[in-house]
């Protein structure tokens, strides 16, 4: 019985580290914001003039362009939250994955209490 709740635990482990490497895989690539929600109510981030594009490069590095200004960061993924550094030092931006798919990111942004609705960009 011993043995089998060793082997269990292990499993479960591996199992955790796996479903946490396939969300950061899925991150790698280029990311148009389309629309946002904040307590409830859903807007096109067109509309009020707002625009967000993310690039995760690879595993670590990630370009962030708000309104037109272009930021590079270093990023890491704990407990599906994104949280971004800047020349070794965290920054405000911190990200929660709220769903991620081959052509869908959805972040909660915790700063600002609000849902970011993303795409993959073509």
């Amino acid at each position: 019985m011993k043995k089998r709740c060793v082997f269990l635990s292990v499993l479960l482990v591996c199992i955790c580290i796996l479903a946490s490497c396939g969300n950061e895989s899925k991150l790698i690539g280029e990311w148009n914001c389309y629309a946002a929600e904040k307590n409830g109510e859903r807007y096109n981030a067109s509309d009020v003039g707002e625009s967000l594009e993310m690039e995760f490069i690879d595993s670590e590095s990630l370009k962030q362009i708000a309104n037109g200004k272009v930021e590079n960061f270093e990023y890491s993924v704990s407990d599906n939250v994104i949280t971004l550094t800047q020349d070794g030092q965290e920054t405000k931006y911190k990200y929660e994955i709220r769903e991620v798919s081959d052509e869908k990111l959805v972040l909660y942004y915790q700063r600002k209490k609000r849902l970011l609705y993303f795409k993959k960009a073509s």
